[in-house]
This record gives structure tokens, C-alpha cells and sequence, in this order.
């Protein structure tokens, strides 16, 4: 129970919040988190859900969340966890979302302490994303804002560039089960260290774990081959580590 969070947030009691209709709604949000962190735990195996990819000797992340949505915050309980986030990063900040039947991405806040932005401008209420869109955690964690909109069932990513301008970790959300990986327009994890135009693999998420499936044979389901925690895929000229959090 120490790594609960307290309700309201910050520990705020509710008698002193300004409007108690808010802090009654954030200890109804908390308490729906709690409940839905123990149900992922019963109904879906983890390992099925989640899955980054590290470049070896290189800064480049890709973290994938195989769902329709998922938390961000610096609280490891979140979807994308940023523990070296600033402080003014809430525990449970935002979250982002697909919705099948507007067929758009969404982004909320989750009643942090500092707001989550959108083009500069704070949000109030769930905001759909455009191409290209700024999202901000606190103003202070920025992300641009990705998504192939030709495809059936997209996936979305928040993209987060480094002082270089250059794209050093990327947050998908695949809410059609799998991702392509590879150099390719509309591999929705691009390795541009490799060749142009190369895709390298379908990432497929079944209910008993992540597989990999090579391009050259997608025709072949049955090749698809399971990924383990901790394994390195070699995809010359690099190497790819696996990390599936438990």
C-alpha cells in the first residue's frame, strides 16, 4: 500500500479545494486507475502489452504500448514512464487515446498539477490529435505528434527530440496489435540507421506474448518467432535490444 498514490491529489484534503466537485472527480479518476491496473493484471499477461526497443550504442528508444490506451506520467505504474522527468511532471499526468469509432487519437489530463498543453494551449477536456501536433506534460516534457492516417487502424506516436532536434525516443500506441519496424514509409518504428526503404519485421502482439515476424515472410504466420526479455536482434548494421517489462 506505500506505493499508492494519495487522493486528492497532492494530499489536498478536500475541504480546501477551491471547487469540491473537482476533488471528488480526481478520487474517482484515482481510484479507476487502481482498479484498472489490477485488472490488467488478472484478464491480460503484461508481456503481451508492452515491449522497447534500445539501438545499441545509439540514444534511440521505442516503447510500444499494444492497446487503445495508455497513461503517461512519472510514476512506473504509468504506460510511458518518465522518472527523469521534471518534477512538475505529475505521477499520473496524461493520457493518450484511440478511438475506433471517431477513428481519431485523443490526448487528457489527468488532473495533474501542471497541465497538459496542446499547440500551447492547456487543456480542459480530451483533445483529438492532428498530424503534427505539440503536446506538452507541464510545458515542460514536449512532444510532436505522429500517425499513418491511410491505414484501417493506425498507430499514434509521441515523438520527444533531443537538443539536437533529432528524434531520440519515440511513444507508440497500437491499438491494432502489431507495429513494423524497419526504414520504410509508414513503419510506425523507424530505425533510420537502416538502409531506405528496408522494412525489417511485423511486431505482433498475441495473447501469449510479442513475436517477430521477418518482412521477407509475412505470408508465413507460423514464422513468426517469440521475443524474450533481454534479447538483441541482429539487424545489420545494428543491434536491437529487447526489453518486455514484467
Amino acid at each position: 500500500f506505500a506505493a499508492l498514490q494519495v487522493l486528492p491529489k497532492d494530499g489536498k484534503p478536500v475541504i480546501v479545494w477551491p471547487i469540491q466537485d473537482e476533488a471528488w472527480e480526481n478520487i474517482a479518476e484515482g481510484i479507476r486507475r487502481v482498479a484498472e491496473e489490477i485488472r490488467r493484471g488478472v484478464q491480460a499477461a503484461p508481456s503481451s502489452r508492452k515491449i522497447i526497443f534500445r539501438v545499441k550504442a545509439l540514444p534511440n528508444e521505442i516503447h510500444c504500448i499494444f492497446d487503445a490506451k495508455a497513461d503517461l506520467g512519472r510514476s512506473r505504474q504509468c504506460d510511458f514512464c518518465f522518472t527523469q522527468a521534471p518534477a512538475s511532471v505529475s505521477n499520473y499526468h496524461a493520457r493518450l487515446s484511440y478511438s475506433k469509432v471517431k477513428r481519431q487519437f485523443f490526448i487528457q489530463d489527468l488532473g495533474s498539477s501542471n497541465g497538459t498543453y496542446v499547440d500551447g494551449v492547456r487543456l480542459t477536456a480530451a483533445s483529438a490529435l492532428r498530424l503534427g501536433a505539440r503536446v506538452s506534460l507541464a510545458q515542460s516534457l514536449p512532444f510532436l505528434f505522429s500517425a499513418d492516417e491511410r491505414r484501417e487502424l493506425p498507430s499514434g506516436a509521441l515523438i520527444f527530440n533531443g537538443s539536437s532536434g533529432k528524434e531520440v525516443a519515440r511513444y507508440l500506441l497500437a491499438p491494432s496489435g502489431e507495429i513494423r519496424l524497419g526504414n520504410s514509409p509508414g513503419d510506425e518504428a523507424p530505425l533510420p540507421v537502416l538502409p531506405k526503404g528496408l522494412s525489417v519485421a511485423r511486431i505482433l502482439s498475441r495473447p501469449d506474448g510479442l513475436y517477430f515476424l521477418p518482412a521477407d515472410r509475412e505470408g508465413d504466420p507460423a514464422a513468426a518467432s517469440r521475443l524474450e526479455n533481454g534479447a538483441e536482434l541482429d539487424l545489420d548494421p545494428i543491434l536491437l535490444q529487447v526489453e518486455i517489462p514484467a
